[in-house]
């Protein structure tokens, strides 16, 4: 086992997640890819342009920036936690689910790490976009217990 993927929103259960996929990537030897996904939607944002240093930028670019900066933290974060661990952080920009499982097709990813969330219907134990990863995934997928 060469790679494992999480997808990492800056919420404290994808937090969890990370770290249960850090723990899990250490004792398989294996590189820990914490990918965060920015919606590529405006309308989620609220605003098409945001104003930065004076200087007008696509409210995707501005939040890509700051969720670039959040990523490159926690990677931090989870590599000086675990001895000998290689994070890769990655940025992408589009649905949630769809930017993970193509991450993980182009890396050839061994493992997703997910986590559940609550939220409603089907998807209530799991989350929605874990549930999207479980039906699009091209490797097996790790739900990792983030909610009690």
């Amino acid at each position: 086992m060469d790679k494992i993927v999480v997808g990492f929103d800056g919420t404290a259960s994808a937090r969890k997640a990370a770290d249960e996929a850090a723990a899990f990537a250490l004792a398989m030897g294996a590189d820990l890819h914490v990918v965060t996904v920015v919606t590529d939607d405006p309308g989620k944002h609220g605003i098409d342009i945001e104003v930065m240093e004076g200087e007008p930028v696509h409210a995707v670019d501005a939040r890509s920036a700051g969720l670039r900066k959040r990523a490159a933290e926690i990677a931090s974060q989870l590599d000086g936690a675990y001895e000998g661990l290689t994070v890769v952080p990655t940025v992408m920009v589009g649905p949630a689910a769809r930017s993970i499982v193509e991450y993980a097709e182009r890396i050839d990813a061994d493992v997703i790490v997910v986590g559940n969330r609550r939220v409603q219907g089907l998807s209530r134990v799991l989350g929605s976009i874990a549930v999207d990863i479980l039906r699009d995934a091209p490797c097996p997928v790790y739900i990792a217990k983030t909610i009690t």
